[in-house]
């Protein structure tokens, strides 16, 4: 993807930041789970919203580690939320914490608008008021998402230069976009996403999609 269709995409989306990030992310508890260390954290955005969001880093780790930006799913299960990483989902065969740490990575996963704490306003409601505004549902998800890269990058634990996003469904698509949008997207992992929206609508199979897309 060109420098020049990137920016194409970002206003299209109606998110054109060169360098996104939250205005600021503090630590709202830690624990220590399954030989890794757990952050559950509250990502301010731009316009004051608090996002909260899991991150972990692996206990034993001998300099900066890769990362996985984990995007969790949509499937009309608005309470799963960032609670997917650790619990799965009926989509899933199970959770992903365990394996993720066992390989040695570090994880971010940002709660989207919609979802888990944010279900308030709803999906329905907010991708009308984005609509209103010129912006899109999908472009805000997105925009948080790469604020979630920014973390990693800056984070002294995490390896810049080895960073994936992985996600099912709306993660799935949202990990496909991230990587075409961010170069910083080291690799991309989507399970269970479409490739070809001419193909969907044509086949009527759109409309079983959330608001978002």
């Amino acid at each position: 993807v060109t420098h020049d269709l990137r920016r194409r995409l970002e206003h299209l989306l109606g998110y054109a930041d060169p360098a996104p990030r939250f205005d600021a992310v503090e630590t709202a508890g830690q624990k220590k789970c399954d030989n890794a260390e757990v952050l559950d954290l509250r990502c301010t955005t731009f316009d004051g919203e608090v996002a909260p969001a899991w991150f972990i880093l692996p206990e034993k780790r001998q300099g900066p580690v890769a990362a996985v930006l984990y995007l969790h799913a949509h499937g009309n299960r608005y309470g799963i939320g960032r609670q997917e990483l650790f619990d799965g989902r009926p989509a899933l065969h199970g959770a992903y914490f365990e394996t993720l740490v066992d390989l040695g990575f570090a994880v971010l996963c940002v709660e989207m608008p919609c979802f888990g704490a944010r279900q308030v306003p709803g999906e329905s409601s907010r991708s009308k008021a984005h609509l209103w505004h010129g912006t899109t549902l999908f472009g805000r998800m997105l925009h948080e998402l790469r604020c979630g890269l920014t973390f990693l990058c800056e984070h002294p634990a995490v390896d810049e230069a080895r960073i994936a996003t992985l996600g099912i469904s709306m993660g799935g698509t949202q990990a496909q976009w991230l990587a075409a949008l961010d170069v910083r997207v080291a690799a991309a992992i989507s399970l269970c996403s479409f490739s070809d929206l001419k193909c969907l609508i044509t086949t009527g199979n759109h409309d079983r999609h959330g608001h978002y897309m």
